[in-house]
């Protein structure tokens, strides 16, 4: 009898990890639930057969293990309160310590979720194994040059722990040059430790720094996900940490792409409901039209955002709605069964749709 797909992690478990309580759960806020759970962090964010067991091996042997330990040392390094940015400094001043620590951001850009996905549009289906690795392996060696660059580590306050999306590293050839921050790459390490190559600063030299920031400025990028590809429709994050998050989350990415397909589900199965049926419709043509406006960047930034607030108020108007008619909040089931089911099975993992229900 032959073997059934093999499963493995498309962000390392040492990774999620981090954000996981005493009892390992993690939180994890659903966009297109539009709700929240905790669940163990063993069971996420993972996929069937996207490399061969040796190159998992070899991952887990070069890089994974040794960056694990390089967070370990950070972490402690750090302090019991995150404080003591000189003694950072000193550690990853060792050769030893940083390369682990980039090589970390790298595999998780050349590993990433968008891998698959993208395979899954070029051949109309999931391409098997080998296609797969080939564009981790080409995603993979197009980040070398991580290691040309300075590195700063980012320390932020105990009250705005960082969540972590499908697609945790932000890689300006993916995302486009950002005119006000000279990034070429930027992941986090742990809830409260990002780290980030700086192109303007020279390689292996090292800057440790605290950042307060405002809640939820961070969440802007894990949450889109890969531009152009595919948004994230969840998010990991501290259980301690869920409530807050989950508000933010939920209200950044209301009336957003992900919020109209789940809306869009529930119409279809709420069919007790004549009277309103009609109304969802025009509400749903009106959102792609407005879409289609959106998609032209030509438009001022205030119309921009007259456009944004009536597909928020659209969405939130018929969320309200459908929620009075108990209608249907999960859809997964059907769409795993459906013809694109398993790439379903790569955006919402089994374990959080029964959660979330």
């Amino acid at each position: 009898m032959g073997k059934g797909p093999q499963k493995q992690h498309y962000i390392s478990r040492s990774l999620i990890k981090r954000w996981a309580d005493e009892n390992h759960q993690v939180g994890v806020v659903c966009t297109y639930h539009r709700r929240s759970a905790t669940v163990h962090y063993r069971t996420l964010h993972s996929a069937c057969d996207l490399s061969s067991p040796e190159l998992e091996d070899a991952w887990d042997a070069d890089i994974e293990n040794p960056a694990a330990l390089a967070v370990d040392g950070l972490v402690h390094s750090l302090g019991t309160q995150l404080t003591e940015r000189e003694a950072a400094h000193g550690f990853l001043s060792e050769p030893e310590n940083l390369g682990p620590l980039i090589d970390l951001a790298r595999l998780h850009y050349a590993r990433s979720l968008a891998a698959p996905i993208q395979q899954f549009v070029n051949s109309q289906g999931l391409a098997d194994g080998a296609e797969t690795e080939a564009m981790i392996q080409q995603r993979w060696d197009s980040a070398q040059d991580y290691h040309d660059h300075g590195v700063v580590i980012t320390v932020f306050p105990a009250g705005s722990p960082q969540p972590l999306g499908a697609v945790p590293v932000f890689d300006t050839t993916t995302w486009g040059r950002r005119e006000s921050v000279d990034l070429r790459f930027m992941m986090p390490l742990t809830p409260r430790v990002m780290i980030s190559g700086v192109a303007g600063l020279p390689p292996r030299q090292v800057e440790v720094v605290a950042e307060d920031i405002e809640p939820g400025r961070m969440q802007l990028m894990p949450l889109a996900g890969e531009p152009g590809l595919f948004p994230t429709l969840w998010m990991i994050c501290q259980p301690s940490a869920l409530e807050a998050t989950e508000q933010d989350v939920l209200r950044r990415s209301e009336g957003g792409g992900t919020h109209w397909f789940a809306l869009g589900e529930r119409i279809a199965r709420c069919d007790d409901a004549p009277d309103q049926q009609a109304e969802w419709e025009r509400r749903s043509e009106r959102r792609k039209l407005n879409q289609a406006a959106l998609e032209t960047r030509a438009l001022r930034e205030s119309v921009q955002r007259g456009i944004y607030d009536r597909m928020r108020d659209d969405a939130r108007e018929t969320q309200h709605e459908l929620d009075a008619l108990d209608a249907p909040i999960c859809t997964c089931s059907a769409l795993r069964d459906g013809d694109n089911g398993q790439l379903w099975q790569l955006f919402m993992p089994k374990t959080v749709c029964d959660r979330m229900r």
